[in-house]
């Protein structure tokens, strides 16, 4: 019997998302399998009953999770880990002398020995692993501690909107600039009130956050007197924006401005392109490299000063805007459920192949 094992820490967002659909594909597997869902919050598994089972399959939720069930190692068969949080940081993704973007780089670091560890220890156990991680910028990252091979790019999937929300947000349309991000340093909201303040004629801007209570409302605070020092009353910010709130701005806006320099796939963008939302974002970026293919669609501006000029351009020319909000709705469907689907079925099969 195969059992699957799936280590659920207290997960939430687009974390929770891809766990979810992840599971789903697993769940409608033709194989024979058992699928046990155990939380690191309220742990009751016996580990010394499954010595009885002949293939034993761990699938993990991040690293950290790995670390805490490292006594199954022994037991496993095959190893998956889903590598789904922000392992990848560098000293130039990180704000100047913010103390939340130290600790995780820090946190990368830790990161990296564990896989580093881990590779070592496979390999000599003999037990097959992958990790799957979420863009080929990750793959890169940490193939300086794992092999090439046993690492897995699976973007995560896109939820498309219907034909009929197309539609309707084709005769809504306004001349809003958008960005959907967390309150953190790192996401360089900054930027976007910098090129909504430089632009000639003034637009609404929206930036929709998730806001913690640690670090991230004080960089909140920050973006707010920034606004007021600017006088700019075109920027809205949106802590913790409901759904109703969010899909009403992408059915509405022309352009997503999202400035990130670094982060392990950006869902965000992908997903405003399923609304047909024109993407700008910044050259070289994770965002430019997995969802927008190196610059095949979509914008990039690699300063404030051309980003404004992009984003000036985009909002005059409705020609220009038709024609590459189309595309960057084609380009979004490349990232769909079913797209998804077929490739995770493929990944599970080669696991489970793995004996």
């Amino acid at each position: 019997m195969h059992v699957l094992l799936i280590g659920i820490p207290n997960i939430r967002g687009g974390v929770f998302n891809y766990v979810k659909a992840y599971i789903d594909v697993l769940r409608k597997m033709p194989v024979n399998a058992k699928v046990l869902e155990i939380s690191s919050v309220n742990n009751k598994l016996n580990v010394r009953s499954l010595d009885k089972y002949d293939h034993l399959i761990c699938i993990f939720i991040g690293w950290e999770e790995t670390l805490r069930y490292m006594s199954l190692l022994s037991l496993c068969h095959s190893v998956q880990i889903l590598e789904l949080g922000q392992v990848i940081a560098t000293p130039e993704s990180l704000a100047p002398f913010v103390l939340g973007d130290i600790l995780e780089y820090k946190l990368s670091l830790k990161a990296i020995n564990f896989y580093k560890m881990l590779s070592r220890l496979m390999k000599s156990s003999g037990v097959k692993y992958n990790i799957i991680v979420l863009s080929s910028i990750v793959k890169d990252f940490l193939s300086s501690s794992v092999p090439s091979e046993n690492i897995v790019v699976l973007p995560p999937p896109v939820k498309l909107p219907s034909l009929r929300e197309l539609a309707i947000g084709k005769s809504m349309r306004r001349q809003y600039i958008l960005d959907i991000s967390r309150f953190t340093p790192r996401k360089r909201l900054e930027e976007v009130i910098l090129v909504s303040h430089k632009l000639k004629t003034r637009h609404k801007t929206f930036i929709l956050g998730y806001k913690q209570r640690n670090y991230s409302n004080l960089y909140y605070i920050y973006l707010t007197w920034l606004c007021k020092l600017l006088a700019s009353q075109s920027v809205y910010l949106i802590p913790n924006a409901s759904r109703k709130i969010k899909k009403a701005l992408l059915l509405q806006s022309k352009v997503f401005l999202h400035l990130r320099p670094l982060g392990s796939f950006e869902i965000a963008v992908a997903e405003a392109m399923s609304y047909g939302v024109v993407p700008v974002v910044r050259y070289g970026s994770t965002a430019w490299r997995e969802v927008l293919d190196k610059g095949k669609y979509g914008f990039s501006c690699k300063n404030i000063v051309e980003c404004t000029e992009i984003v000036e351009q985009i909002l005059t020319d409705k020609t220009l805007w038709e024609e590459e909000s189309f595309r960057a709705y084609l380009r979004a469907k490349e990232f769909d459920y079913e797209n998804f689907k077929l490739k995770a079925m493929s990944i599970i099969k080669s696991l489970i192949d793995m004996r």
